[in-house]
This record gives structure tokens, sequence and C-alpha cells, in this order.
């Protein structure tokens, strides 16, 4: 998969609107879904079940902002290499340290105010990231910064599921 873009004719841009998506979305599984092919011949049955799962994996794609982040920057011809890139903003990691000892704290103490706090300030995060990678990508075309900004995203969603697990 290339272009997942292109798939449902929207632009190259992180910045989507995802209630779109999801409808676009809806309409392709009704037109592609495998199952209306069910009275066609073998072949044809075989490459509509392709096209969907293409289709699905481009949706996946972008609706999961990191993914789409990505596919940006690939489609772009600036393919991005998480695994490479390593946050070097000791400000950022100090932040994160504090995170992790504020949610154990909060754990421990079964402080239901300290974990809203901490969700708080970690979805203004996620806010604040999602902007700065809109800026870097769709408007600077910045794409070394937007692999730092993912990176950055990257942690502050698995923290964010270490949140979710703790309410839970």
């Amino acid at each position: 998969m290339n272009n997942p873009f292109s798939l449902f004719d929207l632009p190259v841009r992180f910045e989507l609107d995802l209630n779109q998506l999801e409808q676009i979305w809806r309409l392709v599984q009704r037109q592609f879904h495998p199952d209306r092919l069910a009275s066609r011949p073998q072949l044809e049955q075989r490459l509509a079940a392709e096209r969907f799962a293409t289709l699905g994996e481009a949706y996946r794609t972008l609706k999961d902002p990191i993914n789409r982040a990505q596919a940006v920057c690939g489609v772009s011809g600036h393919p991005m290499n998480l695994e490479s890139s390593h946050i070097n903003d000791s400000a950022f990691l100090v932040q994160q340290m504090q995170w992790r000892e504020e949610l154990e704290e909060a754990q421990s103490n079964h402080d239901i105010d300290a974990h809203a706090r901490l969700a708080k300030l970690v979805e203004n995060e996620k806010t604040a990231l999602h902007q700065s990678l809109t800026e870097a990508l769709d408007h600077a075309h910045d794409y070394v910064k937007a692999a730092l900004l993912v990176k950055r995203l990257q942690f502050v969603l698995r923290f964010n599921e270490s949140l979710h697990n703790f309410s839970s």
C-alpha cells in the first residue's frame, strides 16, 4: 500500500476530518465487502477480498495518528524510520519520568483525583503534539521534526494506555 490517501480520494495531509474518513469507510465497506460478491466467480471474489483488505489496511493507517504521520512522510518521499530516531530532549524525558512517578504514586495511594489530573495533562500533551505534527507536516513540511514529534507521541500514547489500565 503506497498511498492510503489516494484509496479514499483524500489529500495527503496529517490533519484529516476523521468523521469524513469514517463516512467514506462505511461507503467503501458496503461497496467492496466480499460478501456482496458471494454469487460471483471465485476469481472475482478473491480480487474483491484482496481489495477490501487493502482498503481496510489503508483505513486503519489513516485513522491512527502515528501511522498517518508515517504515511504522509512516506508519500512525500521522506520515509520515517522510528527505530533509529531517539528523543534527545532532556526536558521531555524528565517530564515522562515525573508522569511515571505520579502514576505509580496515584496507583499505590488509590488516588483518583491525582489520576484525573495526570490524565488531563496527558490529554493536553496529545493535543499539543497533534497540533505540532499538523504544523510540521502540513505547513512546514519538516519531516525531521515530524519524526521526533511522532516518537514523543508514541511515548505519550503508551503512557495514556497505562493511565487507562489504572482506571480499569
